[in-house]
């Protein structure tokens, strides 16, 4: 009992001792501490958002109507694997999107393949 009053004790005049070295340490503890009470998830993009952001870069050769389409497909990774599923790998006909547009949209999905799949 006695060890834990003095590490309480010690711990305590760490905390409240103003010094450079230690606040740098001190914030660092407070913000990792209030990182894990928050639950932080992780801000990068998903992969069917990073699908979107690369096809916008070839949205000007596109149709109105497959603009459409390729933003409500990749509105979810679940849309995104189901149309990976029937138009890329079992190669149906798509009557929105098809042709070369439909291998560059099968591309870039298979490009952030790992990404779609991760677990949140």
């Amino acid at each position: 009992m006695k060890k834990f009053i003095f590490a309480a004790i010690f711990i305590g005049f760490l905390w409240s001792y103003d010094h450079v070295v230690l606040n740098q340490y001190r914030s660092s503890a407070i913000d990792w501490a209030k990182n894990k009470a928050a639950g932080v998830v992780d801000k990068s993009p998903k992969g069917h958002a990073l699908i979107l952001k690369e096809m916008n870069t070839h949205f000007d050769q596109y149709s109105t109507a497959e603009i459409d389409y390729i933003t409500r497909t990749t509105a979810s990774p679940e849309k995104v694997k189901k149309f990976y599923r029937a138009y890329c790998n079992n190669s149906d006909f798509n009557p929105i999107l098809y042709g070369e547009h439909r291998s560059q949209f099968c591309r870039v999905i298979n490009k952030h393949r790992k990404k779609l799949n991760a677990k949140k």
